[in-house]
Order: C-alpha cells, then structure tokens, then sequence
C-alpha cells in the first residue's frame, strides 16, 4: 500500500513539475507566469517598472491555476481509486492530502529553495541589485506552510468524487 501511495504523490509531482514548466514557456509571459511565487520585494520593484499588473500576478496566473486544479482533481481521484484502492471519501481524501503535501514540499523545497533561489534564470530584468532577496528561503518556506491549509478545501472533492466512483462502479 506504501509503494502504491509513493508512485501516486510521483505521479501528480511529474504533474505539478509539469504545469510549471508549462506556466513558464514565452507565450505564458516566461518567468513572469509565475509572479506568484516571487517574494513581494520583487513583486514591488517589478510594479515601479511597470511589468506586471498591479495585483502582482502575471497575466495567465488565474486562468492557469484553474485548470491544474481542473485537471489535478479527476487525476486524484483516478489515482485514489485505480492505483490506491480507495473507495470511501476519508480514505480518497487522505490519500489526495497526503499527494497535495508532498507535492506542495517538493515545489517549496526543490524549485523554490534549489532551483528558483539559485538559477539565474528567475532573475528579473531590472531586478539585479536583489539578489539577497532573490536567495531568501522564508517566503518559500512560509507559502508552503499557509499552503497546507488550502490542501485540505481541494482533497475535499476528490474525496466526494471516488466515493461517487465506488458507488457508480460497485
């Protein structure tokens, strides 16, 4: 049961590392498809310059996060009940919890820590002279922690879905 829930969180993190990539191809605005992520010093300085809209979020980032969570929750609850045998709601929703998590630890620890921390690629024009913030673990740290919350209101439906699954199959 172990292995079958660690290829479920590898699964939806190849996912997750998906839709980033995805967020921060040329057409999607680069790396300012991902504004979210950036700490709110960055967001400010890229304000005065005029580069992203006021709400700080680049230009796809509500139409973007729609649809990973569109997509996200039909694959969790495919994942829950074919690969994880969950047939009840606590089960699929502790299951859906538990490949939020690990997925949310691993964009704060891998891309937000190592790569978005230390790549010179997520550096902003006309941010430069920010580097220390750029380097700041905290605001990664500290969104992965305020994200735990918000794991539990989206395995919620997965939960309502695989039960609905059991009992439509069954």
């Amino acid at each position: 049961m172990a292995l079958k829930i660690i290829l479920e969180c590898l699964i939806f993190i190849a996912l997750s590392c998906g839709a980033v990539f995805w967020s921060i191809r040329p057409a999607a605005g680069g790396v300012l498809g991902r504004m979210h992520v950036y700490p709110p010093v960055i967001v400010a300085r890229c304000r005065e310059l005029g580069i992203v809209p006021e709400n700080g979020k680049g230009p796809e980032y509500n139409r973007q996060r729609v649809v990973f969570i569109l997509v996200s929750i039909p694959l969790q609850s495919c994942l829950c009940f074919f690969l994880g045998g969950a047939r009840d709601f606590l089960s699929a929703f502790l299951q859906s919890y538990l490949m939020w998590v690990t997925e949310l630890w691993f964009e704060v620890f891998i891309l937000g820590c190592g790569w978005f921390c230390h790549a010179s690629r997520w550096v902003i024009p006309g941010t430069e002279d920010l580097r220390d913030v750029y380097k700041d673990y905290w605001p990664h740290i500290k969104g992965g922690i305020l994200g735990m919350s918000m794991r539990t209101v989206l395995a919620a439906p997965v939960g309502f879905l695989v039960n609905l699954m059991a009992d439509l199959i069954a």
